[in-house]
């Protein structure tokens, strides 16, 4: 691979995830935990992670939005996994999520409420979203994750505009939510990775009614919304269409340890495996069975 990133993985809103192994759980009670882990989490930090289990550390760029002694810690855990981590300092600090896993395989996910930005920090993140962009020049800018507090969501044509700095020959992928991933669609982009809720939500937002998912995905790329559209049905699978073409890979059963980080690590697999010289069929069934073992590791780890 050459010295310059083939990935730049941008995230806004990152989270310092927090896996907490008890015994029990009821309420009013005080619960030890047997064990606790700390993972760096949020959309494109996981992106990162994954894309740099396949290529070599110049080839990958995590750009990111970091606060207070939490986003040190978040920092710290990407060095410690050998991560470029370009960080963009911000007022507020980073957020924590939390997984309390129990005894019987069940699991309860708390998002925490993230940094609330002010609009100079925004305009300074995207001059330096537009700056990197341009240095590097990489086969894929990946926007991903919620945007924080403060952030608007016609802010993301915004970092859609600055990453197109970067040229036409750096493709554009997104993986948020809600109004984001409209304003996405509406400016346009490479790929998007939606989940079926949020592929449920969009349907809403474009008044598609109660058309099914792969009929929504096509509609999308026949409009040159996205060239090409990957959705998750999480135990179901994984649909991409791209063109003309649509096809599905179911993943194997696995017992769920985890759910945290499966779409971001298939995300990271995918763009990485095309990178490597993979067609999108090979990428894509190794980005399912990617994020199948993922839900069997514990915490918000990388297969």
């Amino acid at each position: 691979m050459s010295s310059t990133p083939a990935i730049l993985a941008v995230t806004m809103n990152p989270a310092l995830d927090v896996t907490a192994w008890v015994d029990e759980w009821e309420p009013q009670v005080k619960i030890p935990s047997r064990k606790i882990r700390r993972d760096p989490g949020g959309g494109g930090v996981n992106v990162a992670r994954m894309a740099r289990r396949w290529l070599d550390r110049e080839s990958v760029e995590a750009l990111v939005a970091l606060g207070g002694p939490t986003g040190d810690r978040l920092a710290g855990l990407l060095l410690e996994e050998d991560i470029v981590c370009r960080r963009f300092t911000i007022a507020d600090e980073t957020r924590e999520s939390w997984q309390i896993s129990l005894p019987d395989g069940g699991f309860y996910r708390i998002i925490h409420p993230g940094p609330c930005w002010q609009a100079e920090e925004v305009r300074r993140f995207q001059a330096l979203l537009a700056a990197r962009a341009e240095a590097l020049r990489p086969a894929w800018i990946v926007l991903s994750g919620s945007l924080p507090a403060g952030v608007e969501a016609a802010a993301m044509t915004a970092l859609i505009a600055a990453a197109r700095r970067a040229g036409r020959a750096t493709r554009i992928a997104v993986d948020t939510r809600g109004e984001a991933l409209v304003a996405a669609l509406e400016a346009g982009v490479d790929l998007v990775k939606p989940d079926r809720r949020e592929m449920a939500s969009l349907a809403r937002r474009l008044g598609h009614g109660s058309g099914d998912m792969l009929t929504l995905a096509r509609r999308m790329v026949a409009a040159g919304r996205a060239r090409v559209f990957c959705y998750t049905l999480g135990a179901k699978g994984l649909v991409i269409v791209r063109g003309e073409e649509a096809w599905r890979w179911e993943p194997p059963p696995v017992e769920p340890v985890s759910l945290a980080g499966a779409g971001d690590f298939l995300l990271g697999t995918l763009l990485a495996r095309l990178i490597l010289g993979d067609d999108w069929h090979t990428a894509s069934r190794l980005a399912m069975a990617t994020a199948a073992a993922t839900a069997a590791t514990e915490g918000t780890s990388p297969p």
